[in-house]
């Protein structure tokens, strides 16, 4: 049917207390789905949160499991998420540099859409970049304080500028829709905005890929 698995989205951490056991069923469960990148986090805090102990006991579980994952091909990708180490740029490269693992990478996303920040995000750690998670968010109408899930085209990230950063420092990979508007409201809602968010998506990577080929 033409389908590929991207990535392995697991949710295997260091500080789970079965790390060990996690990480091989992940490489494992990965094989069998023919995925060669395998999602993972790290830690349970953020940057300006971790004491120097907790980044060296995360880099050290994560240099471990990279190696593991070496040996069957598999790349791992730490996701840009709030509540991690990789809830910045700055905290995403410290523990790049710290696990000095060359397959240990980065699953992209926008942590805070109100600031999306995609300049200087991306000019750090654009290079390490292995997959996109794209979601999208606007103001509500209703309250301008709050963010509400909409299609990609419509929010605040502008994901023609994240294609276009990421594209020079070499990225070709997938671009995955992780939220869909309408997804909590009913099954017709939220396929069709999948068909409106794939194909956005589509005409977008076309775009880099003819510009880089």
């Amino acid at each position: 049917n033409g389908l590929k698995v991207s990535m392995f989205g697991s949710y295997v951490r260091p500080m789970l207390p079965d790390f060990d056991q996690k990480a091989a069923e992940a490489i494992r469960i990965s094989k069998i789905l023919g995925a060669r990148v395998i999602r993972i986090w790290a830690g349970n805090k953020e940057p300006h949160e971790a004491d120097d102990e907790l980044w060296s006991f995360v880099a050290s579980r994560l240099h471990e499991f990279a190696l593991r994952a070496e040996d069957e091909g598999i790349t791992l990708a730490m996701e840009m998420h709030s509540g991690t180490l990789c809830a910045t740029p700055e905290g995403a490269l410290r523990i790049i540099e710290q696990t000095n693992s060359p397959n240990l990478k980065i699953n992209f996303q926008v942590v805070d859409p109100k600031s999306p920040d995609l300049e200087r995000t991306i000019a750090m750690i654009g290079r390490y970049v292995v997959n996109v998670h794209a979601q999208n968010y606007r103001r509500s109408p209703l309250d301008p304080e709050k963010m509400e899930l909409c299609l990609l085209e419509e929010g605040v990230v502008d994901y023609d500028k994240v294609l276009s950063l990421l594209v020079e420092h070499g990225f070709n990979r997938f671009v995955e829709v992780e939220f869909l508007k309408g997804e909590h409201a009913s099954e017709e809602a939220m396929l069709d905005s999948l068909r409106k968010d794939a194909a956005y998506l589509r005409k977008l990577v076309e775009r880099y890929t003819t510009a880089t080929t």
